[in-house]
């Protein structure tokens, strides 16, 4: 997800890893983050469930983007997030 200010955003039951881009924000110094729950409505509906915590950083824990597995981040799989 390389555009930040989506709202909620499913994610597809088959997919097992999502790119998110954290970058700042438009005045460049506060980190956005996305954050991740354990459950949605239904495929382009809302976040549900437990908020999981915040989406890592990318697979160098330091990038501000990365591809991240959605299946073993949190104890259980991220289904949506928000930004």
């Amino acid at each position: 997800h390389a555009k930040f200010g989506l709202g909620d955003v499913t994610i597809d039951d088959t997919t097992n890893s999502v790119y998110f881009n954290h970058g700042t924000t438009d005045a460049g110094n506060t980190r956005k983050i996305w954050a991740a729950f354990s459950g949605k409505t239904g495929n382009g509906g809302s976040c549900t469930g437990t908020r999981l915590g915040s989406v890592p950083l990318g697979s160098d824990g330091k990038s501000d983007e990365g591809c991240v597995n959605i299946n073993n981040v949190f104890s259980v799989r991220i289904k949506c997030v928000r930004s």
